[in-house]
């Protein structure tokens, strides 16, 4: 296939910056290919963990506590990061899961009357859509599967802008339905030729309206010619696609059921054909029961009585020490799918992609934002030092809340959100960010992390 000579000058900087295929090279040059753009997948949870059993001991070497026991083969290529408190929720109105989901990624609040409602109400972009917007083009932007939305939007391209996400059970046909050879060059040809020419006519309509129009109409059109500009280097990235795999098939997929080896799939498979540089899957959600369906039990009840609330607590217990452990080898398959798919430097997916397994709550049962878990695994490209524990907590407030006049930004002692992003930031390459979300819960990063 070939590409007219505009569409090489104007995409040659995203079109350079892409590494060959392994499969395209003799091997005794697979080490000598360029490291590619390094991915960051956020993989996400809704209804918080059991604190007092999360995280690895202080002393005694990297040793994982039950409720992490599902990442015990895979235990070399982590990061346990405790001691992350999302400060921002101290001056947020609103329900508990709203006000989490709005925060947990984006690191801002928003303190105005629309936040208390139960719509989206996110104060700025989130972390997965920051750095979709900073790294290298590709022809996804990012790749967001099975977030919720509306009042628990978690992923934001602006405020109140919920990120538009697909359903796991049509995510493959969505991604890749042209990368299985059902679909001729010839006709992926005209198709790209066509929506090209779309383009061109309106940014031409553009340049005759633009000397025509006031400075605030001027700067309107600007940002949508902006994004035609982007589109356009898209779908000359997107004419790659089909030769990035050989016929890949679509992995089975069962309704009701989490599927997070097919999600793990599809995000490899999306990382491997370099059609995105970021993800966001959501796990679970604040109702999801998937993950009690061998226990017989309430998932999200349990979270919201706690084993603090009577109703046999020792069952309750165990009931959901069993289910933080499944969700542990649910991480697992992620982490295991990506070191298990080479690169196209001839390393692994893991060894140039941070993945990154976050929860909207510190502790379920009360749903506060005190000492929120995070997993992160592989080596960003070999910035990040995996199979250690970083532990950042100093301390915890008396008595957590969710919100109301005794929650104070006192209360919050640990280190921020906004700093861990700050370091994903960095291990992404972009080493010019010093702070997001808020500025003033920042200090440059996570000292120790990149």
């Amino acid at each position: 296939m070939t590409l007219p000579r505009r569409h090489f000058l104007r995409g040659a900087g995203s079109l350079l910056a892409v590494p060959l295929l392994q499969s395209l090279l003799p091997r005794a040059a697979w080490g000598q290919a360029a490291r590619p753009q390094t991915r960051v997948i956020f993989c996400l949870q809704d209804n918080g963990t059991l604190r007092d059993e999360w995280a690895p001991p202080r002393t005694g070497g990297f040793t994982l506590p039950y409720v992490l026991g599902g990442l015990e083969a895979v235990k070399q290529h982590l990061v346990v990061v405790s001691g992350i408190d999302n400060h921002v929720t101290w001056n947020h109105s609103g329900n508990g899961h709203n006000i989490g989901n709005a925060t947990l990624l984006t690191a801002i609040a928003r303190t105005d009357a629309a936040s208390v409602g139960e719509g989206p109400n996110a104060g700025g972009p989130s972390i997965d859509q920051f750095l979709a917007g900073r790294l290298p083009m590709a022809p996804r932007n990012s790749v967001s599967i099975n977030l919720p939305n509306g009042a628990f939007a978690v992923s934001y391209r602006g405020p109140q802008q919920p990120q538009t996400s697909i359903g796991l059970n049509t995510a493959f046909t969505d991604l890749f339905a042209n990368l299985n050879g059902t679909t001729s060059p010839a006709v992926l040809e005209r198709r790209r030729r066509l929506r090209e020419s779309v383009i061109d006519g309106v940014i031409d309509d553009f340049r005759r309206v633009n000397t025509r129009v006031s400075v605030d109409d001027k700067r309107k059109l600007d940002q949508h010619l902006t994004l035609l500009r982007d589109l356009e280097t898209r779908l000359a990235l997107e004419a790659r696609g089909a030769a990035c795999a050989a016929d890949p098939q679509a992995p089975a997929f069962m309704n009701n059921r989490p599927n997070n080896e097919h999600a793990a799939y599809l995000y490899a498979l999306a990382c491997a054909c370099q059609l995105t540089h970021v993800g966001c899957f959501m796990m679970n959600g604040p109702a999801s029961d998937f993950s009690v369906r061998f226990t017989g039990g309430d998932y999200h009840n349990w979270i919201h009585q706690g084993p603090d609330y009577g109703l046999d607590p020792v069952r309750r217990r165990e009931d959901w020490r069993t289910t933080m452990n499944y969700w542990s080898s649910a991480f697992a398959s992620f982490v295991q799918r990506f070191n298990d798919t080479p690169d196209s430097d001839g390393r692994t997916l893991l060894d140039n992609t941070v993945l990154v397994w976050g929860n909207v709550f510190g502790m379920g049962s009360y749903h506060d934002f005190f000492e929120v878990p995070f997993v992160l695994a592989g080596k960003a490209g070999g910035r990040l030092q995996t199979g250690r524990h970083l532990d950042y907590r100093r301390a915890r407030a008396a008595t957590p809340t969710v919100f109301g006049p005794s929650y104070n930004r006192q209360a919050f002692v640990n280190e921020t959100t906004n700093n861990l992003y700050v370091s994903l930031a960095k291990l992404a390459g972009l080493n010019d960010v010093t702070t997001f979300g808020e500025p003033s819960f920042c200090s440059g990063g996570l000292p120790g992390l990149a």
